[in-house]
């Protein structure tokens, strides 16, 4: 087997090798130019939304992108000019005509932005002069095909030569005050941008730029604000085909652009998308071979945006606890841990995953309704979340301060700069953010604990005895402990191990909290927190290799007995040292089996 041969390259090459020699269709003649391109080229790209493309056929064939640039520029028209301006000029209905219909209202707008009217006036609305117009055109389509563009200036010349009726629309636009300004500026510019070359695959990653929310997938440039794409794919999906849009939505239901250079651009939006370069055209002047292989392409895949994927029900909420079965790392002692096994039912934690548009919104908001019931806390991981819809973001922030009401505080953890639910949240919202599900946890572990414990007081303090790895140490051997510990105290951001150190003490922490870190490109990582009670440091006494830690103070004050491991190399410690092995075993197996419960839980 041949390596990297997709299964798609393989069924879109089956597509080239039936179609390519078939003749059908008519080159475009009323361009003089566009007239000596071949009948039997035939190129197909697809390209995904992470930058993988599919190619097969005559891929490197040079075409002028014509008619599909008229999605482009109105994108970059609404960018300069927002959406209500835009609509004042420019209708959004289908016209039902051909691409140069003179098809305007009493008022003299254009029925949409994708017949020739339409893309002139757009054109109109981009901000500067007739140069700086044109500089702002070329660089965006660039950037939406990851390279820079050049003009066929045999093309551009054949059409401003051949232009009348694009004129006559031109100057009727002006009659209206549709067009503001010389229109013979703006109808060079039009016939320019008609003349950019591409070959399929730059069309292909133009598309998948407008799939990918506006950023080039391969350059991770922005390309357009996403606010706008939305209105783009929709005027695509009822105009972008003219007289032939209906037809199209019905049989292949993609937002699609075509051009008489023979290109076809249509779109899955959030997927990816699929350009065709065949130069013959139908009657209605969409590429023939090009409509029949993405009827293909289309019906296989199916890639019909108005196809229904019932959501389940638990596709956003990966999992359901509380703090009763899922809780933070930190070490505590059994007074906290029974707090917590207390009063556990009263936070609910959900991890929340995939995309959230209004299905999510309202499944995560009919869970937290549902389990609210004597619930103090809600904390949502959205670590797992790959995008939010921004118009979701005041759906929750409603829903947030109905909890707030309730008395019911919200808390987040989220890792991810990407998502921007945080960061507006951060603004708008004062509840509690964390980086990590863990430290979020602890923080609520925390609050039932000052709630209904003294144990957390810094001037509570731990005797030796009240250990869980001393356990069964009784007369001599206690007493012999007791006389080689010594005690210390640290401040507030005192490190007590570094990784790399000797592992050759066992540290019984006293009173106050230590965090548990590791160091990643030059940066602490916290992974754990110790609070008073427990033991770090044991396994030293079974290997003494270098420490692979770091232990910090985050509490005022820390106080710790320290045991010297060489201390215990006598023969009287041998009872000792069984003792604390054994018990340290034991703690080491209970966190573990703890540890796989919560894992298990989570997936």
């Amino acid at each position: 087997m041949k390596k990297n041969i997709s299964p798609i390259t393989i069924f879109l090459q089956g597509i080239v090798n039936q179609m390519k020699d078939r003749d059908e269709g008519k080159v475009a003649d009323y361009i003089p130019e566009l007239a000596l391109a071949d009948k039997s080229w035939l190129g197909i790209a697809l390209a995904t939304v992470d930058g993988k493309f599919y190619t097969v056929g005559d891929i490197d064939k040079e075409f002028t992108i014509q008619s599909i640039s008229k999605a482009f520029t109105y994108g970059l028209a609404l960018e300069e000019n927002g959406i209500d301006k835009v609509t004042k000029k420019i209708q959004v209905e289908p016209s039902g005509d051909q691409f140069n219909a003179i098809s305007l209202d009493q008022s003299g707008r254009p029925s949409n932005p994708m017949i020739n009217a339409g893309a002139i006036a757009s054109v109109s609305m981009i901000n500067g002069l007739a140069e700086e117009v044109r500089a702002k055109i070329f660089n965006t389509f660039s950037i939406y095909a990851g390279r820079k563009l050049k003009i066929d200036e045999k093309v551009y010349q054949s059409e401003s030569n051949t232009g009348h009726r694009n004129r006559a629309i031109g100057w009727m636009l002006r009659n209206f005050d549709i067009i503001e300004n010389d229109p013979v500026g703006i109808l060079e510019n039009y016939f320019k941008q008609c003349s950019l070359l591409i070959n399929c695959k730059d069309l292909a990653l133009m598309g998948a730029t407008l799939a990918n929310n506006g950023v080039n997938p391969v350059t991770q440039e922005r390309a357009i604000n996403s606010d706008y794409i939305k209105y783009i794919f929709s005027v695509m999906t009822t105009c972008g085909m003219y007289d032939f849009s209906g037809n199209w939505l019905y049989h292949i239901g993609l937002p699609a652009k075509s051009g008489v250079g023979g290109g076809i651009l249509a779109i899955l939006p959030g997927e990816l998308s699929v350009a065709i370069f065949s130069p013959p055209l139908d009657e209605r002047g969409n590429s023939s071979k090009g409509i029949k292989v993405l009827k293909r392409i289309s019906s296989y895949y199916n890639l019909n945006i108005n196809n229904v994927t019932p959501l389940q029900t638990n596709s956003f909420i990966r999992a359901s606890l509380d703090l009763e079965n899922l809780t933070s790392s930190k070490q505590r002692s059994e007074n906290e841990k029974e707090i917590i096994r207390k009063h556990g039912k009263k936070a609910l934690v959900l991890i929340i995953q995939g995309s959230l548009g209004f299905s999510g919104y309202e499944m995560i908001t009919r869970k937290v309704l549902e389990s609210s019931e004597n619930k103090s806390f809600v904390l949502l991981d959205i670590n797992r979340v790959m995008n939010i819809d921004k118009k979701i973001y005041s759906l929750f922030w409603e829903f947030f301060q109905f909890l707030k009401i309730h008395n019911i505080t919200l808390l987040f953890s989220s890792e991810s700069k990407s998502i921007g639910l945080s960061n507006y949240f951060k603004e708008q919202y004062e509840g509690k953010f964390f980086q990590t599900l863990d430290n979020g946890l602890e923080y609520m572990e925390n609050i039932f604990i000052d709630h209904f414990s003294s144990s957390r007081n810094i001037s509570s303090k731990f005797e030796l005895t009240d250990f869980q790895v001393i356990n069964g140490l009784k007369g001599d051997d206690l007493q012999n402990l007791q006389n080689i510990l010594q005690q210390t105290e640290y401040k507030k951001g005192d490190t007590i191990i570094n990784i790399g150190d000797i592992a050759d003490k066992i540290f019984f922490l006293a009173q106050g909290d230590v965090d548990v870190s590791i160091t990643i490109n030059g940066k602490n990582l916290k992974v754990s927190s110790i609070g008073a009670g427990n033991t770090f440091g044991e396994m030293g006494l079974t290997d003494q290799s270098l420490r692979t830690a770091n232990i910090t103070v985050s509490s005022e004050v820390a106080r710790c007995f320290e045991l010297k491991i060489k201390d215990l190399q006598s023969k009287k410690f041998l009872n000792l040292r069984l003792v604390l092995m054994n018990n340290i075993i034991s703690e080491l197996s209970k966190k573990l089996n703890i540890a796989n419960k919560q894992v298990q839980k989570l997936l």
